[in-house]
């Protein structure tokens, strides 16, 4: 290269900011509230309504963020209000409204704003919200069934105030429909299920939809917008179809202030299982208690001895990263029980108090157990469910935090030696059912290798000296439609042959790397254009291959030694969480959140673009799929010749491994929801559920649950097979489950 073109180059890099970087600033800007930087950014030519990857907007950020001088700024030099996410399709307005910001909203209000995919004034009302709802009936006429809506959300709330100030809207009577395309219509049609089990239908006839509920004659609906639809001659009965990036998942009935949520499902008339029972009339009692228990576990009276017996065992095994052995899950022949009771202790080995909150899983090697965590100084921090808007989900951790390591005795529980990565102030924030704890260790025996996105990445020995550490930048993963939302990083380490690799797929520089595990020094690093995703990397290997699989927005294969992209594959999920396994010579990769909900059974050592054609199931290089089925959380496990994929609402699916076929769909005996992935030994499932029941299912292709175990604390992460025991990390403690029987 001459070296002028060189210098000319060296100093665009430095002089300009690129379209790309000049955007990013704007929508920071906006969320920030920086009036003049945003005003400087305009007046150097950057789009007022540029977006973002999922059609965000400054005008979106900044209503969100409750900046209303900027607000009116925006509008003022031509921000398009109308402009909706990808994610939800909310507006500036909706987004203001919810976020509670109510001067924001005025200012839109003002400026001629109407948002009729969405009940602003209902919405302001359940808010609490009265100068928006003032600005919404000072405006002008509303709707009908907008006002009777608000007065009735108005009344529950017990307002005086409020409930005049709607009294006071004028009623516009005419409905301004519009006509939508067949393929919009039809994109609604389908079977919705409530929560109490009633099925709604939804038809499309002569261009208006068609509800048929499980009560009362079939209402016939108008659209006023692509998922808005109401009845021209009573207006009190209307729809809302919702989803996530486009998908239609679920459909609100209204007849007046009432409204029944459904959710859409996929029937299939060849279920050999039905979702709502068992077909084991057998396991019947396994949702009661026996009533000679203490509570603490629960046997299904129908299984026999043997099949809760604890196996003999062979030689043990090692289980060096998150699900053992290239995630495999499996862990035969080591002893573990299917039956044991945390109050009397039996099959209990032993116990051990870890403080902190962490979502990380044990790894063990030899006579060590190791585990992770991350404590704050405020005290016990929150974990559970998520409340709110989308900053709603992130969790307030403003307090110091110490990261540590923890070394355990395998054969007591004591702890041999302990290890603070780092005392500091978490530099991204975690989603409220996360943790600045998630990635799980990772060994070879030599080695421990931890991931914490504040304190970085850490090697010790397995004595607990520290051989290096490596930062990482903080590592901030989180919600993709708002870059500024942390919801935590969750992908685990792996280590093979030497070398150490890390998947990083967050807001900003996304990455996959090698290391090398002895010195810490980057032997090669991928650029991933990719938002943000918690899967762990599957490294193959066989006697023709070896690489690198990823699960994320798009699936691809990686060169092992060179990180060079071999393959990708779409569709797939935007959120994605669910390792890739191998077996039985395949890649199976899952996942289950919108737009996709695939599984793929992939065959190793392709090239290219692997992504199907329309309507196809499999090619030379994808032995079986399915569109729909993916679990969101989940890691599948094969045993034998079954995948079997659990997914929340306690439902449990298994497949035949190499042909895809579906051998039998049941539900759990007790409802619950997945975070932890299952393991499974010696012809048995583990299934760990939220509530911290662990279900043991019999492995075959009929449906038999053997034992439900009460670990008494909640429980979200994947326990860990090795050498006579069964360990169980909850939200407090560290268990090892083993034979204890004298």
């Amino acid at each position: 290269m001459p070296l002028y073109v060189l210098v000319l180059l060296l100093f665009a890099s430095t002089a300009f900011t690129t379209p790309a970087a000049a955007e990013s600033d704007i929508w920071s800007a906006a969320r920030e509230g920086d009036l003049n930087r945003v005003k400087a950014l305009l007046e150097s030519g950057v789009d007022v309504n540029a977006q973002t990857r999922y059609q965000a907007t400054p005008l979106y950020f900044a209503a969100g963020y409750g900046h209303a001088e900027l607000v009116d700024y925006l509008l003022e030099h031509g921000a398009d209000p109308g402009i909706r996410d990808a994610f939800l399709s909310r507006s500036p307005l909706s987004r203001a409204i919810n976020g509670k910001h109510a001067d924001a909203a005025i200012r839109l209000i003002e400026h001629g704003v109407v948002d009729t995919m969405h009940s602003t004034l209902a919405d302001s009302v359940q808010q609490q919200l009265p100068t928006v709802v003032a600005a919404i009936v000072d405006r002008g006429p509303v709707f009908d069934f907008e006002k009777n809506a608000a007065l009735a959300a108005a009344r529950e709330t017990n307002s005086a105030e409020l409930i005049e100030l709607i009294s006071k809207a004028e009623v516009r009577t005419t409905l301004p429909t519009v006509e939508l395309e067949a393929k919009t219509l039809e994109s609604l049609a389908g079977l919705y299920r409530s929560r109490s089990d009633e099925v709604a239908e939804v038809e499309i006839h002569e261009g208006k939809v068609r509800i048929r509920q499980a009560e009362g004659e079939p209402i016939q609906l108008d659209a006023l917008s692509p998922f808005h639809f109401r009845s021209l001659t009573d207006h009190d009965r209307g729809a809302y179809f919702i989803g996530r990036l486009g998908i239609v998942e679920w459909l609100t009935v209204t007849t007046g202030a009432e409204s029944v949520t459904y959710r859409r499902f996929m029937p299939d008339p060849t279920e050999p299982v039905t979702d709502s029972s068992l077909a084991d009339s057998s396991l019947a009692d396994s949702s009661s208690k026996d009533s000679s228990s203490k509570g603490s576990s629960s046997t299904n009276r129908a299984a026999t001895a043997i099949e809760t017996a604890v196996t003999p065992r062979r030689a043990p095994i090692h289980w060096p990263s998150f699900r053992g052995q290239g995630a495999s899950g499996l862990g035969d022949g080591q002893g573990v029980p299917s039956v044991w009771d945390i109050e009397d202790g039996t099959n209990v080995l032993w116990k051990t108090k870890i403080p902190g909150l962490a979502h990380s899983s044990a790894a063990v090697w030899g006579d060590r157990v190791f585990v992770t965590t991350a404590i704050s100084e405020a005290g016990e921090p929150v974990s559970g469910s998520p409340q709110g808007s989308f900053a709603g989900h992130e969790g307030d951790d403003t307090a110091v935090h110490t990261w540590k390591t923890y070394a355990l005795d395998k054969a007591t529980g004591k702890i041999v030696w302990q290890h603070d990565a780092a005392t500091a102030v978490p530099l991204t924030g975690r989603h409220l059912t996360s943790s600045h704890a998630n990635s799980t260790p990772a060994t070879d025996g030599r080695h421990v290798v931890v991931v914490f996105p504040t304190a970085g990445m850490l090697c010790y020995t397995m004595d607990g000296k520290l051989l290096w550490r490596k930062d990482l930048g903080g590592l901030n993963a989180g919600n993709y439609v708002d870059a500024s939302i942390h919801w935590g990083f969750a992908s685990s380490p792996v280590l093979d042959d030497g070398k150490l690799i890390l998947q990083a797929d967050v807001h900003e520089g996304a990455f996959l790397a090698a290391y090398d595990v002895t010195t810490g020094r980057e032997l090669w690093k991928t650029p991933r254009d990719e938002v943000s995703s918690w899967a762990t990397p599957l490294v193959y290997r066989d006697a023709e291959h070896a690489e690198i699989v990823t699960n994320g927005p798009t699936i691809r294969g990686y060169n092992l030694n060179t990180g060079q992209e071999l393959w990708h594959l779409r569709p797939n999920s935007e959120q994605v969480v669910p390792a890739p396994i191998t077996a039985h010579g395949l890649i199976y990769v899952t996942t289950g959140y919108p737009p996709a909900f695939p599984i793929y059974a992939v065959r190793p050592g392709q090239r290219g673009d692997l992504s199907l054609q329309d309507g196809a199931t499999s090619s030379e290089a994808i032995a079986w799929s399915h569109a729909r089925g993916g679990a969101y959380m989940i890691t599948p496990i094969v045993y034998d010749e079954l995948f079997y994929l659990p997914a929340n609402g306690g439902r449990l699916t298994a497949y035949d491994a190499m042909t895809g076929e579906r051998v039998y769909r049941a539900r759990l005996s007790q409802s619950g929801n997945f975070t932890a992935s299952p393991v499974a030994a010696d012809g048995r499932l583990f299934l760990p559920t939220n509530n911290g029941l662990v279900y043991v299912i019999k492995t075959g292709r009929t449906y038999r649950e053997l034992a439900i175990n009460d670990m008494q604390e909640g429980l979200t992460a994947t326990p860990s097979i090795a050498d006579g025991a069964l360990y169980i990390r909850t939200r407090n403690h560290l268990y090892a489950l083993g034979s204890n029987a004298e």
